[in-house]
């Protein structure tokens, strides 16, 4: 059974990590040799996947080696697959000669624990919320300890009127049915009003054919026939099939559409002209921003980071997808030969 878990969770993979780790590794001191510090003390609530879980265990551990604790709240409805990986965990970490506690996951689904948590700023050192945007703004109000936000994904994609119209016709579809319950699918399509009439026409089809419900502005609506859009639709991360659209002068009122309504996460620009792709990703205020691609690609993993534990919407400490380094932080080590400052 553990072997099954293994191969079923981590690919194979882990496993191997953690004897390497151990086999190489095995001083804690040397993320500060190399100008890293661990953060130490690391408290996440996870109110999501396995694989959420996984990464941050297997993410924690590699940063802070035997120094990071996680603490993890899960759906009671996974209460059981989440003991049974702390387990597998726990077991490699054994094997590995390295103390088993440094991964910890709460069993008790008692929600009233995290306001007590939160407060502990003399245990933890961060917290990195992961679940509805409910919690994430309870848990920001209200600590006292450092918050590493991972907030909506309300990514746009902005088709200009220099767009390769086959080009974004791809683009739009991939960003949105990639996956729509990812934060990086995008909830709301900006066409320029020069290419309107041209290709609104065969995007309806296309996101027709996936069963996307589309809600348009006045403008979208005189061209194809959808629902009509409200400004709590330019507000809102659907992570469903639904998609908003609105018709915009030019490159700079999508800018201006972003930067009032995004989420500061992933927004794209589908264009062949320069001018116009150089101003979109200077000016959009996202942590990642795109030129012909679809927003679905905010990852760390195509990133080249390798697994993730959050994409972050904030601009300190971390910003944008969060991988090993973000789960650092710096310390300048300083040799000397007896100089004197004067």
């Amino acid at each position: 059974m553990i072997e099954f878990l293994y191969t079923f969770l981590f690919g194979g993979t882990f496993i191997s990590t953690v004897y390497y780790l151990a086999n190489t590794i095995k001083n804690p001191v040397l993320a500060a040799l190399i100008g890293f510090l661990p953060i130490n003390i690391c408290c996440c609530y996870i109110m999501k996947t396995r694989d959420i879980l996984k990464n941050y265990m297997k993410y924690g551990f590699f940063v802070g080696l035997i120094t990071v604790i996680l603490v993890i709240s899960g759906y009671f409805i996974l209460e059981n697959t989440n003991i049974e990986i702390e387990n597998c965990m726990k077991e490699g970490l054994k094997k590995s000669g390295l103390p088993e506690n440094s991964i910890q996951l709460l069993k008790n689904q008692d929600r009233s624990l995290v306001s007590e948590l939160i407060k502990m700023e003399e245990f933890i050192d961060l917290i990195i919320p992961r679940g509805g945007k409910s919690l994430i703004k309870v848990i920001s109000n209200d600590s006292k300890v450092p918050v590493l936000k991972h907030y909506e994904g309300l990514c746009h994609v902005y088709l200009d009127d220099q767009a390769d119209i086959t080009k974004a016709l791809k683009i739009s579809l991939n960003a949105k049915i990639y996956r729509y319950g990812i934060c990086g699918a995008m909830e709301t399509l900006l066409v320029s009003k020069k290419i309107s009439n041209k290709i609104l026409p065969e995007l309806k089809e296309n996101f027709d054919n996936h069963n996307v419900e589309l809600r348009g502005c006045g403008l979208t609506q005189k061209i194809i026939e959808v629902k009509t859009a409200s400004t709590e639709d330019w507000k809102t991360e659907y992570l469903e099939p639904i998609l908003s659209i609105k018709i915009v002068e030019n490159v700079n009122e999508a800018i201006q559409h972003i930067n009032k309504f995004g989420s500061g996460h992933t927004d794209c620009i589908v264009t062949e002209d320069d001018s116009a792709k150089n101003k979109f990703l200077k000016e959009v205020d996202s942590s990642s921003v795109m030129h012909n691609l679809p927003t679905c690609f905010a990852d760390g993993f195509e990133y080249g980071l390798g697994a993730e534990v959050g994409i972050s919407t904030d601009k300190l400490h971390a910003r944008g997808p969060v991988g090993l380094e973000g789960l650092t932080s710096q310390k300048f080590i300083i040799e000397g030969s007896g100089q004197l400052r004067s």
